[in-house]
């Protein structure tokens, strides 16, 4: 079976890159971050066809750059290429994704403690100056960008707490979810719950309670999981 998880995630969610590419560059090279981030942030859905035609159109270039680009994004686990027909973004197995979360909800859940007890007064304004962007990108219905802050807060905290193993593994265990965590930002409730629950591990280690960060942390950690599973299963039954 084909894996759901990309083969190498950059630690930072990719910017966006304008539709409009300049000639100068290679157009292979700019077209693979931001066709990576259109799947990942879920604006090309999993299972669904891949028009070349539209994204040619789209990005103002020839097939022949799109088509080397869509290889590169097969071997990472994007995309399925398929002879004679459209290529597919690839799905994602809910089972393959909640094996990621159950050992990826207890780590996060101990950089949360240990980010409380060892970052200092630098590190939780630059943690606390993240969230509050992350509830303007909310506010603004900016998915996408929300997206890619989310990641970079989560994977702040592993920063923070001071244990570059720890860091690391949450680091590959984030990028394996990134696409399917785009889910739950589909439900405005889900998106809601989750500002006050990223507002309650900040509180935690602001404070310097490792405890309450702990504990805060897996409660976000399951939430986020349970939605997401919630979504990609459902997403299965009706397909």
């Amino acid at each position: 079976m084909q894996s759901c998880y990309p083969a190498a995630m950059p630690d930072t969610m990719p910017a966006p890159v304008p539709d409009g590419l300049p000639l100068r560059a290679s157009m292979h090279d700019l077209l693979i971050p931001r066709l990576r981030a259109m799947i990942l942030a879920g604006d090309l859905a999993p299972t669904t066809p891949i028009s070349e035609l539209a994204l040619s159109r789209r990005f103002g270039v020839s097939r022949t750059p799109l088509r080397e680009a869509l290889k590169v994004l097969a071997a990472e686990g994007l995309v399925l290429l398929r002879p004679h027909r459209s290529p597919l973004v690839a799905g994602v197995d809910p089972d393959q994704i909640a094996a990621v979360f159950e050992t990826l909800a207890p780590l996060e859940a101990l950089a949360a403690r240990r980010a409380a007890e060892r970052s200092d007064a630098g590190g939780k304004a630059e943690l606390a100056a993240r969230h509050r962007q992350l509830l303007v990108l909310r506010r603004a219905g900016d998915r996408a960008g929300y997206l890619r802050g989310n990641h970079d807060f989560h994977l702040r905290i592993a920063e923070l707490a001071g244990n570059a193993v720890l860091r690391a593994t949450i680091a590959d265990l984030l990028g394996k979810i990134l696409r399917a965590r785009a889910t739950a930002n589909l439900d405005p409730a889900r998106w809601r719950r989750a500002g006050a629950e990223h507002a309650a591990v900040l509180a935690a280690i602001a404070s310097g309670e490792p405890d309450r960060a702990e504990a805060a942390m897996l409660t976000h950690s399951l939430n986020t999981a349970a939605a997401v599973l919630e979504v990609l299963r459902t997403a299965g039954r009706r397909a």
